[in-house]
């Protein structure tokens, strides 16, 4: 069946990392493509040495990746400028193609152009800026962020908010309100699903080296200090110390990495902790399986957002122990997850045991959990939103 429009995602960040980014880029490029849209893909060169996430190599999507500054410059916050002349020559195809972008450092300047030559754009907010960058002199670099995020907003023709507290901060600007709508991330029901223990184990053993006979807490994330894995080997410590065959395991690459093996190393658990590096997508849920809990153990001061984490682990079925910051507590209902006290090592230790010496609870929540991302996760209806705002006057 031919494709009756075509859309450009335009995504300016690095996709060779296995993260909720490439996720959440598949799922958006199925449902445009399940909608009988024609995509591509926009987005910077890996870096030397490096390839595309083999999950999105698999999709078949054209992808046109251009050179921009790599991630460790200090040119990077301009790598919106250096994706013009490809996006500028999509623009002016006779197909008209409309443009869904995720929201970067000076993205405003991509609508700008984008509009003038008449085509249609959506923004993407996947978080708040300002938050993320609160590190500057007096709030300095905070303010800046918040204002490139204002300005990205009101240059695009609509915006999506991945979250309703992401909503609020952009209609803080009167002229935003109306064009703003809020679909959260979703997880992929088919690719994270419950499996028996022992295949999944079977699975990654090989590569893992996780062993049977031993229990295992553990997280998948792209390493930054707002995932709290600092705060989950440091629990590792009272752990050790209290039982003999519980392990830590810690899925993903990121800047925190080898911050954190040094943390395991001095607090004597190097032992104790799996670090497998970054984990192709297609393994995520074979992994997760293998966890008798899941963790999430955000610090209070994680940035707001939608995490595709938490969709993912209740997908698969985990038995989820997150921290108690008002993010999980309103993404995770009672009888989901367990909930430990943010940036307390001691209390995540505390409660992980005590659902260690709970099978029976824990293999409640992961029936709830599985059940709570069928009933309000699937990936669809992010990506029929997301097809609504790029083609307003499209038939129903």
């Amino acid at each position: 069946m031919t494709a009756a429009r075509s859309a450009v995602v335009v995504l300016p960040v690095d996709l060779s990392e296995a993260n909720a980014i490439v996720q959440h880029v598949i799922a958006i490029v199925r449902g445009l493509e399940a909608r009988r849209v024609a995509v591509e893909i926009v987005a910077p060169e890996p870096a030397p040495g490096r390839t595309l996430e083999p999950a999105l190599a698999a999709l078949g999507t054209p992808i046109h990746l251009v050179a921009t500054p790599a991630a460790d410059s200090l040119l990077r916050m301009f790598r919106a400028f250096y994706l013009f002349p490809v996006l500028a020559r999509m623009a002016r195809r006779p197909a008209r193609p409309t443009f869904y972008i995720r929201m970067v450092s000076f993205g405003f300047a991509i609508h700008l152009l984008l509009r003038l030559l008449r085509a249609h754009t959506v923004s993407e907010h996947n978080g708040w800026v300002g938050e993320e960058l609160n590190r500057g002199p007096l709030g300095a670099t905070a303010t800046a962020g918040a204002l490139l995020q204002y300005l990205d907003a009101l240059a695009a023709g609509a915006v999506r908010a991945v979250s309703p507290s992401i909503k609020d901060k952009l209609d803080r600007c009167p002229l935003l309100a109306r064009k703003t709508f809020v679909a959260e991330n979703g997880t992929d029901l088919k690719l994270f699903r419950p499996i028996e223990r022992t295949a999944a184990r079977a699975a990654v053993a090989g590569d893992l080296g996780l062993a049977e006979g031993r229990r295992y807490i553990g997280m998948i994330a792209h390493l930054k200090h707002w995932q709290g894995g600092h705060v989950a080997v440091a629990a590792m410590e009272t752990i050790a110390r209290k039982t003999p065959d519980i392990d830590l395991v810690i899925a993903g690459g990121g800047p925190e990495l080898d911050a954190l093996k040094r943390q395991a190393a001095d607090l004597g658990v190097a032992g104790r902790v799996v670090f497998t590096g970054p984990l192709p997508v297609a393994r995520a849920n074979d992994l997760l399986n293998c966890l008798d809990i899941a963790l999430a153990p955000f610090p209070k001061n994680r940035p707001i957002g939608s995490p595709v984490k938490l969709r993912n682990y209740c997908a698969a079925g985990c038995a989820v122990l997150a921290s108690d910051i008002p993010q999980n507590l309103g993404e995770l209902p009672d009888g989901v997850a367990a909930f430990h006290a943010a940036d307390d090592p001691e209390s995540l230790a505390r409660r992980a045991l005590d659902l260690m010496a709970a099978p029976d609870d824990r293999r409640r929540m992961s029936a709830a959990a599985r059940a709570l991302a069928e009933d309000r996760w699937p990936w669809r209806r992010t990506t029929d939103a997301v097809h609504d705002a790029l083609f307003p006057n499209a038939p129903v």
